[in-house]
């Protein structure tokens, strides 16, 4: 997301507004959009629809002297009530450009959701579709290593075959990845390890993923 983002901002004539946790109502939908780009679109009654707040948005982008692009995260957990919202939204447009354009990121049950029927029209809006597929081998030792490059810490906190199962038992997924790390970073702390291996990264998965038998992590204090 923060890739997209830094790319998009290096544009000219280009505003980018993110919206990391998409709300589910109308009003706080308009009101994290607003925010976004610097506009007011709170509704002052709770009478105010969105029709009233979609007019606002216009009134506000027609004399915009920039182009607003909308990122997405966690785009599965929209309502549909937003997503017909954002339907609508690109349909604004002058007779040179639309007035919105929007990025939906999200994990793969967007694509099911999308998939509906009653979001037809919405899909047919898509204009390109990307999709990150599961990392080999190769890019999940790179992908852990930066990501703990980034963190400040050792690249090799991890031990080669830690990050071969690692691999395995994530899938490549990123998003299980990081789940798994996090926690078996957090079980070198408790047991003072200096490396990570296979043995925590195990204990980790049985922990964080779905599906596996759950064990906790515990540390009996000696006084």
């Amino acid at each position: 997301l923060r890739i997209v983002h830094d790319r998009l901002a290096a544009l000219r004539d280009l505003e980018i507004g993110v919206l990391t946790r998409p709300q589910s109502s109308l009003a706080d939908f308009y009101r994290e959009l607003g925010e976004s780009f610097g506009v007011e679109l709170r509704p002052h009654n709770r009478w105010q629809g969105a029709k009233v707040l979609r007019e606002r948005w216009q009134t506000f982008i027609d004399t915009a002297l920039f182009h607003p692009v909308l990122i997405i995260d966690e785009a599965q957990n929209l309502s549909s009530g937003v997503l017909e919202q954002l339907r609508l939204l690109t349909n604004l447009e002058t007779h040179k450009h639309k007035l919105l354009r929007i990025i939906l990121v999200g994990q793969p049950e967007l694509a099911d959701l999308l998939a509906r029927h009653d979001l037809r029209q919405l899909a047919q809006r898509i204009t390109a579709r990307f999709w990150l597929k599961p990392l080999d081998r190769v890019e999940t030792r790179a992908y852990v290593q930066h990501r703990l490059k980034l963190a400040g810490g050792s690249q090799h906190l991890f031990t080669p075959s830690s990050l071969h199962y690692l691999k395995y038992v994530t899938g490549g997924i990123p998003r299980l990845i990081n789940m798994v790390c996090e926690r078996a970073l957090m079980g070198g702390y408790a047991y003072d390890k200096s490396r990570v291996g296979v043995g925590m990264v195990r204990r980790a998965a049985n922990e964080t993923l779905p599906g596996r038998r759950a064990r906790r992590w515990t540390r009996i204090a000696v006084p």
